[in-house]
């Protein structure tokens, strides 16, 4: 029992990791806010794709449903991500080399929907900028190529 109030305790006193989902589905959009908002340490919002959201919002991490994005959008996305420096999750329903490349390259987790939304909120922290917790102690971060990093 003791556990279980520490480990609540630890993630009150952790800063919120501020995570904007981008979907053009509502449907999806709505299911991922609600899923990640149940998370203590996450502060969720959902927002349909528009070049400049992702400016205007600054998360930490972006979670980008990359279903019916075109790869113009998508280098936006990453490249807007790599700007403000913030964690990129990239979900994709069918595997796509070239945009995983792209995530990739932001620093960003590449996932596949059907792997399963249980990992999400801990794949959000795992991303999340150095400044920001990780989601296990001693976890090393890889360095992005725009010299930010992201958890290995």
């Amino acid at each position: 029992m003791g556990n279980n109030t520490d480990t609540r305790a630890r993630l009150a006193a952790e800063p919120t990791i501020r995570t904007l989902v981008i979907s053009q589905h509502e449907v999806v959009r709505r299911q991922l806010v609600a899923y990640l908002s149940r998370s203590p340490y996450l502060s969720v919002e959902g927002k349909v794709f528009e070049p400049e959201v992702i400016e205007r919002v600054r998360p930490d991490v972006l979670v980008l449903d990359l279903s019916q994005l075109d790869a113009a959008s998508i280098r936006q996305a990453t490249d807007a991500v790599i700007a403000i420096g913030a964690g990129l999750i990239a979900l994709a329903s069918m595997p796509d080399v070239h945009v995983e490349r792209l995530v990739r390259d932001a620093g960003g987790e590449y996932r596949l929907k059907a792997a399963g939304a249980d990992h999400l909120a801990e794949a959000v922290r795992q991303v999340a900028p150095p400044s920001k917790p990780l989601a296990t102690p001693g976890a090393e971060r890889r360095r992005r190529p725009d010299g930010g990093s992201a958890p290995t």
